[in-house]
C-alpha cells in the first residue's frame, strides 16, 4: 500500500511570491502528505502577465516567501524553497519544489473567543515515548487501551506550556484482495496546551514550535541512539462554551532530515536510559542542564556524528562517524578548558626570547615558506597542554569528569594503554586506509562512542546508576555485519 499517496490531499492557492525587493502574482498547487516525512511539494507558476524577474532559488541569503489563499478560503504561509525542477512551456516557467516549511489554515490574528490552544507535533518513533500500552481500533473509529493503562511519556516545560511526549497510532482502512483491513501506522506524539497570551495566531503559536522542541528532542535522540525530531504540527484553538466561535486550526509541516534507518533494530536494551528512570523528573533535570549547559554548542557538534554512527551504510563510514564524535569531544572540552593554561615560561621572558626562537629558524630553513608556518606556531611552545597527545587529554577529561569508563571494560584493563593501542589502530584506519581487521575497527569504534555517550551524559550530571549498562554492549552490531572481533 502507497500510504502517502492514498492519504495525501490536494490544494491549490492563489497569491503571491516574494524574495527581498522582487515579487510575482503566482498559483501554486500541491499535495499535503498527511504521514510523509520530506515536506510538501508543489508546484508554482506565474499568474498570466508575471514573471519570476529577480527571484532566484539559488539565493541562500534571502529565502522565498510565499503567502496566499486556498479555493476552500484557507491561508497557506510557505518559507524557504528546494527547487527540484524547472521547466518552460508556453513561454511560461514552472518551478518544482519542495516547501523547507509549508503553512496551511487560519493564520490570521485571534479574533474575540476560544482560549485554549493544543499543538500537536508529530515526532520520530522512539522507544521513549513507549507506554507499553495495548492499542486496539473499535468498530465506531475510536481507539481504546488496556485496562491500567499509564500513558504519561515524558515530560518538560517550554515557553508555550507543558510538552507531553507519547507514543500514537493512526488507523487507516484498506482494502487487500476482497477484505477490508486497518493499517496501522504509529506517529509519536508531542502535545502541548497553551493559549493565546503565547502568540497573536495560530500561525505565530506554530512558528515557536522551533524554539520550544528542538532541544529536547536533540536529547532524546540521544537517548533514543536514533534522530528524532518533529516534522508536522497542528495547532488548535477551542471555542469557548458561551460563544459560536468555532473550532480553528492551522497545520506546518517541515522539510527535516530523518536520518536513515538504524543498522539494527533497536530495543529497550539499546536506549542509554530507560523510559521509567528518565519518569518523571529525570528528563526535566537533564535537559535543563543541557539547556544552561557552557557546552551546549560542543555537545550540538557531536550528536550528529554519534546518531549516523548508528544508522545503516558503510561500515567503515560508521566507525570514522564514531572517531569524530570523540576527537570533537575532546578537543572541544580541551580547548575550552584549556584557553588559559599555565605557560611553561614567564610569559615577558618568552616574549624575550622569540627573536632569538626566530634566528635559529631562519638560519636552519632556507625555504622562507617552511620557515614562516614554524615561526608562526612559536607561541604554542609555551603552552603546558599543546605538546599533549590525544589519548593523555581524553584521559585526563575522564578522571576530571568522574566519567564511568571502567563500564566499558574489564575490571583489570589497563585503561590508559587500552585508549593508546584504540587510538594507533585509529591512525592505521584513516591514515593508511587497512580495512584487514574490520572487525577490531569496529569494537574499537563502539567503545569510542560508548565513551563519547558517557561524556555528555556526566556533563548533563546524569547520575551513574540510571545509565541503562545492557546499552553499553552491541553485539548485534556485529551481527549485522557479519564482522569478527577476535584476535
Amino acid at each position: 500500500m502507497n500510504i502517502e499517496s492514498k492519504t495525501a490531499k490536494a490544494f491549490v492557492a492563489h497569491g503571491r511570491m516574494v524574495q527581498g525587493d522582487s515579487s510575482a502574482k503566482i498559483i501554486v498547487s500541491g499535495t499535503i502528505p498527511l504521514f510523509g516525512k520530506m515536506g510538501v511539494k508543489c508546484t508554482i507558476a506565474p499568474l498570466e502577465g508575471q514573471r519570476f524577474s529577480g527571484i532566484r532559488p539559488d539565493n541562500l541569503l534571502e529565502p522565498i516567501k510565499i503567502s496566499g489563499t486556498t479555493e476552500e478560503g484557507d491561508d497557506i504561509h510557505i518559507e524557504g524553497l528546494f527547487v527540484e525542477r524547472i521547466s518552460f512551456s508556453q513561454n511560461q516557467t514552472h518551478w518544482v519544489a519542495t516547501a523547507d516549511r509549508f503553512m496551511k489554515g487560519k493564520l490570521q490574528p485571534f479574533g474575540d473567543g476560544g482560549e485554549e490552544i493544543t499543538c500537536y507535533a508529530t515526532v520520530t518513533p522512539t522507544l521513549l515515548a513507549s507506554s507499553d500500552s495495548h492499542y486496539e481500533r473499535w468498530y465506531d473509529g475510536t481507539i481504546r487501551f488496556g485496562e491500567g493503562t499509564n500513558r504519561n511519556g515524558l515530560h518538560w516545560s517550554t515557553r508555550l506550556g507543558e510538552a507531553k511526549l507519547i507514543d500514537n497510532y493512526t488507523y487507516i482502512d484498506d482494502t487487500a484482495g476482497i477484505d477490508k483491513v486497518d493499517v496501522r501506522i504509529q506517529q509519536c506524539q508531542v502535545t502541548i496546551q497553551t493559549n493565546k497570551s503565547h502568540g497573536a495566531s495560530l500561525g505565530e503559536i506554530l512558528g515557536h514550535l522551533p524554539a520550544a522542541l528542538d532541544e529536547a528532542l536533540q536529547l532524546i535522540s540521544l537517548l533514543s541512539r536514533r534522530r528524532v525530531s518533529w516534522y508536522k504540527a497542528e495547532a488548535v484553538m477551542s471555542p469557548k462554551k458561551a460563544t459560536v466561535q468555532p473550532f480553528q486550526s492551522a497545520l506546518v509541516i517541515r522539510r527535516q532530515f530523518q536520518g536513515h534507518e538504524p543498522l539494527k533494530e533497536m530495543g529497550l536494551d539499546d536506549m542509554l536510559i530507560l523510559p521509567e528512570k528518565l519518569k518523571p523528573d529525570l528528563f526535566q533535570e537533564l535537559l535543563s542542564n543541557y539547556v544552561k549547559s557552557r557546552q551546549r554548542n560542543l555537545m550540538k557538534q557531536i550528536m550528529p556524528h554519534l546518531l549516523a554512527a548508528y544508522e545503516g551504510g558503510y561500515v567503515e563510514a560508521s566507525i570514522s562517524r564514531a572517531y569524530l564524535g570523540i576527537e570533537t569531544l575532546v578537543y572541544g572540552i580541551a580547548s575550552d578548558e584549556h584557553a588559559h593554561e599555565a605557560r611553561l615560561v614567564d610569559y615577558g621572558v618568552f616574549q624575550k626570547m622569540i627573536p632569538d626562537i626566530k634566528a635559529v629558524i631562519s638560519g636552519h630553513i632556507s625555504d622562507s615558506t617552511t620557515a614562516r608556518a614554524i615561526i608562526g606556531n612559536i607561541e604554542r611552545l609555551n603552552k603546558a597542554g599543546s605538546n599533549r597527545s590525544f589519548t593523555d587529554r581524553l584521559w585526563s577529561i575522564l578522571m576530571e569528569h568522574d566519567v564511568p569508563y571502567n563500564l566499558l571494560w574489564p575490571t583489570d584493563s589497563d585503561i590508559p594503554l587500552e585508549l593508546r593501542q584504540m587510538r594507533k589502530r585509529r591512525d592505521v584506519f584513516i591514515h593508511q586506509g587497512k580495512t584487514e581487521n574490520l572487525g577490531q575497527y569496529y569494537a574499537d569504534a563502539l567503545r569510542w562512542r560508548n565513551l563519547t555517550e558517557l561524556c555528555i551524559l556526566k556533563l548533563l550530571d546524569c547520575p551513574r546508576e540510571v545509565i541503562n549498562q545492557m546499552s553499553l554492549g552491541h553485539r548485534g552490531h556485529f551481527d549485522f555485519y557479519g564482522l569478527d572481533t577476535s584476535d
